[in-house]
C-alpha cells in the first residue's frame, strides 16, 4: 500500500487549483449528488494533486513517486486526514498507477468479493452492512479497487471505515457517534492479498411501484453491464488517452468475466429486510 506522509506545519504548501482561472479546463472536479464540489484535481509537471476543500488539505502523488504526501492548509486533525486518505485519495492514487476503482461497497463471500455499486445516498453502505449482519464480512465501504488479469478480476483489500447515516445506524441499533466498523489493516503486498471479484450488483431505486414489488433483480447483458458499471468508475482524468484506453479494456474484460445484476428496490428502511433477503439469495446462488 502506498505510504502517507503528512507535511509538517509551516511547510511550503501548494495552493488549491484555481478553478476560476483561465486554466479551469485543466482542473478535474468531483461533485456530490447535489453538485457540491468534494475534491479538485490537477496534473502539474507530471505530479497528480488532489485538493479536498472540506478538509483544507492537498495531496500529491504520481506514477513514479513513492507514496502520497498530504499538505494541510491549516490546523487539521490527523485522523481526519487519514480517513480522507483511505476513503478518497488512496483509491485514486492506485487508479493513476494502473489499477481500477469502483464507487462501491462490498462484502466477502466464499467465492470472492461481491461489490455493490450505487450513486451516493442510494444505500449501498446500508445494504453492505446489513449483509454483514447475515454472515458476509465487509470488504469495502466506498471504493473497491481491482485489476484484471489472465486469472480473472481480482479485488485488492484496503483499510476502510464504514459510515452509516443516523437512520440506518438506529435501524441496526448502532452508536452513530462511534466508528461502526474499522477494518484491520490489510496491506497491499502482492498476489496473495488479492481475492476474486465474484459478482457486481448495481443498486437503483425503483420509480415504478404500481405492481407492489419491493425488489426486482435482472442480470445485465455484457453491453448494458459495461455502460452501467462504467458509470460507477473512479478516474483521475480521461485526458490521458493511453490510460483511458487501458481503463476501457479493463472494464470490458471485467464485465466479460464477472456476472452483473441490476437490483431495483423500493426506497425506505421498512423494505430493507426484504431487500437483504433477496440479495442474500442471489449471492448464495452466484456470489
Amino acid at each position: 500500500m502506498l505510504k502517507l506522509t503528512i507535511a509538517r506545519a509551516g511547510a511550503a504548501n501548494p495552493q488549491p487549483p484555481d478553478v476560476a482561472g483561465s486554466d479551469v479546463a485543466d482542473v478535474e472536479v468531483w461533485r456530490d449528488h447535489d453538485g457540491t464540489a468534494l475534491a479538485y484535481g490537477q496534473i502539474v509537471d507530471g505530479l497528480h494533486w488532489m485538493y479536498l476543500p472540506g478538509l483544507a488539505t492537498s495531496f500529491c502523488f504520481g506514477q513514479d513517486v513513492e507514496g502520497v504526501t498530504a499538505f494541510p492548509h491549516g490546523p487539521v486533525r490527523e485522523d481526519w486526514i487519514l480517513d480522507a486518505y483511505y476513503r478518497t485519495v488512496l483509491p485514486m492514487a492506485l487508479q493513476v498507477r494502473g489499477l481500477e476503482v469502483l464507487h462501491a461497497s462490498a462484502v466477502l463471500t466464499p467465492r470472492g468479493v461481491v461489490a455493490l455499486c450505487a450513486a451516493s445516498r442510494t444505500g449501498k453502505s446500508t445494504v453492505a452492512f446489513g449483509l454483514s449482519q447475515r454472515g458476509w464480512p465487509l470488504w469495502a465501504d466506498d471504493a473497491v479497487v481491482f485489476e484484471t488479469s489472465e486469472s480473472g478480476a481480482l479485488a485488492i483489500p484496503l483499510p476502510f471505515r464504514t459510515r452509516l447515516r443516523p437512520a440506518a445506524a438506529a435501524f441496526f441499533e448502532q452508536d452513530i457517534e462511534q466508528d461502526i466498523v474499522v477494518a484491520p489493516p490489510r496491506p497491499y503486498l502482492g498476489e496473495e492479498q488479492r481475492v476474486p471479484l465474484a459478482t457486481l450488483l448495481i443498486l437503483n431505486r425503483m420509480h415504478d411501484e404500481s405492481d407492489g414489488a419491493v425488489v426486482r433483480i435482472r442480470q445485465l447483458s455484457s453491453t448494458q453491464a459495461f455502460l452501467d458499471v462504467l458509470a460507477h468508475a473512479h478516474c483521475f482524468s480521461l485526458k490521458d488517452l493511453k490510460r483511458k484506453q487501458s481503463m476501457m479494456h479493463h472494464y470490458l474484460d471485467l464485465v466479460a468475466r464477472v456476472p452483473v445484476f441490476e437490483i431495483r428496490f423500493r426506497s425506505g428502511l421498512e423494505t430493507l429486510p426484504a431487500r437483504l433477503t433477496d440479495i442474500s439469495q442471489l449471492i448464495s446462488s452466484v456470489g
